[in-house]
């Protein structure tokens, strides 16, 4: 065996599209790139943390307790924290991408595969460890049976998404950087709003804080746009996708947590699907604030755009 046999190219192990550079890179370890994605993962989890890894109340909870009697969890698994467990779950495997083409640019070469392992394995226990807090604690009906399994389902789907995320976010070239970029610029918004709360306290949060948790995945997503541009088909394609998911993800997003959180369509599950559906197009609809979003991704990137070609001439 050569003394560089542990020693390999960009673009091998799905590293074609990292930071570019000719030298070769350096390979971590599985074992180290698996307990990044742990570590990663786990930061992920900072609201729940903040908040004291105390399960919500549930409003199918079999007995009235008060809120220090609930149960311990790793997850805030609940009907109004649903979008948070999601959220913590996306920017847990983001940070695992971005610690992948970081560690790239440097000239290491982070397993990609092994680092989303790592995060995943975490975030699957997490999960399921909260799935069980819960379960033993809710009423045993139907209802709580659809309450939990939509949770968990939304949740998994999350994590799912991680993994195209860190990918993207990791090993993508610009076309996939955009949309993993602004699929986790969405999830970090509604983290953000999740760690202020918890850390400021009901009712407490600064409103400078939320108007930046509010605005940023717009600013995020004009900014990876801008980077991708239009150059090519796959480009042009990729910026258009990721202007849609800025419009469309969050709505979403919001209409799958209102009907899984409702207790009414709990207990008429067949109306679940039409309140949802309904929910979603009144989040969708073109109002002032989601054209705001729209206008403020556009323009921001119009100028990451702009000033990229600018560099480019000057360099060049």
């Amino acid at each position: 065996m050569t003394a560089t046999s542990n020693r390999v190219s960009p673009g091998q192990d799905g590293a074609s599209a990292a930071p570019a550079d000719t030298r070769a890179a350096t390979r971590v370890p599985a074992p180290i790139a698996a307990a990044v994605g742990v570590l990663c993962a786990a930061l992920g989890l900072a609201p729940s943390f903040a908040g004291g890894l105390q399960l919500p109340l549930q409003n199918i909870w079999e007995q009235d307790v008060l809120p220090e009697d609930m149960p311990l969890a790793l997850l805030p698994l609940g009907q109004y924290d649903l979008l948070a467990c999601m959220a913590m779950m996306v920017v847990g495997a983001a940070l695992t991408g971005i610690a992948v083409r970081v560690t790239a640019s440097r000239g290491r070469a982070l397993p990609l595969w092994w680092a989303i392992a790592g995060a995943g394995c975490t975030q699957a226990f997490a999960l399921s460890q909260s799935a069980v807090a819960v379960s033993d604690g809710l009423e045993e009906s139907t209802r709580a049976t659809i309450y939990l399994a939509g949770m968990v389902v939304a949740v998994a789907i999350a994590i799912v998404m991680g993994f195209a995320v860190a990918h993207g976010v990791g090993r993508g070239g610009p076309a996939g950087a955009a949309i993993a970029g602004t699929v986790a610029a969405i999830a970090l918004g509604t983290w953000i709003t999740a760690l202020v709360a918890e850390v400021s306290g009901p009712g407490s949060s600064p409103m400078l804080l939320l108007s930046i948790a509010t605005w940023l995945p717009a600013t995020i997503t004009g900014a990876v746009v801008g980077v991708s541009g239009v150059a090519t088909a796959r480009r042009a394609v990729a910026s258009a996708t990721a202007l849609a998911l800025l419009w469309v993800l969050p709505a979403a997003i919001t209409a799958v947590s209102y009907a899984i959180g409702s207790r009414i369509y709990l207990q008429h599950p067949e109306e679940l699907l039409p309140a949802g559906l309904s929910v979603f197009t009144m989040a969708v609809a073109p109002e002032s604030w989601t054209l705001t979003r729209l206008v403020i991704a556009v323009a921001v990137a119009v100028a990451v755009g702009a000033t990229r070609r600018t560099l480019s001439r000057r360099s060049g």
